[in-house]
């Protein structure tokens, strides 16, 4: 039997889906950083480099499905589809724009972050039509750029504080997406 101090926020996080969205990516993304460091390093020793396609693959299944549980049901079943496949995609702008870090590491990691996002708002967009799409893109590339600076810029707080940025940033969005919807 579920306690009154369990189920009164249960219950109001089941008719409130943008906290749900916050908390979903806030777990979704500390998770999915570290599992797909772990994926990589397992997988190097027989992928080799290709390995980051695994841990591009391991945060957009991550992420995705929990946002995909956040916004039920407003999510279709394609959502994770089209996470794991912009985490996939996402790692080449990456590994490609690793150069970026010698103009310092907030511009390195802002410019991996934003086109890392790019890919993933990119696919998730599918999900939306015409001037939807490209709010959600645009929302997405400046989400994952701050998130990627403020948790690869420092120790173990920021890998909590960047997911929340995230989470709070797209959420923003989402609720003003979800608002436009319903009028």
């Amino acid at each position: 039997m579920k306690s009154i101090y369990i189920k009164a926020p249960l219950a109001w996080l089941e008719q409130h889906p943008i906290p749900r969205w916050i908390i979903a990516n806030t777990f979704g993304w500390m998770f999915a950083f570290i599992l797909a460091g772990l994926a990589i390093k397992w997988f190097s020793t027989w992928l080799g480099i290709t390995a980051v396609f695994v841990g591009g693959g391991v945060i957009g299944l991550i992420v995705g499905g929990l946002q995909a549980w956040s916004i039920r049901p407003n999510a279709t079943a394609h959502w994770m589809f089209y996470s794991i496949i912009g985490g996939i995609i996402g790692v080449i702008p990456v590994f490609l724009s690793a150069f970026s870090l010698v103009a310092g590491q907030e511009i390195g990691f802002g410019v991996m972050g934003g086109l890392y996002g790019l890919s993933l708002g990119g696919m998730q967009s599918l999900h939306y039509d015409g001037e939807v799409a490209l709010i959600w893109i645009l929302s997405t590339i400046l989400a994952s750029c701050l998130c990627s600076i403020i948790t690869f810029t420092g120790s173990f707080l920021p890998l909590l504080m960047g997911p929340i940025v995230f989470g709070s940033t797209t959420g923003i969005t989402l609720a003003w997406l979800l608002r436009e919807k319903d009028e």
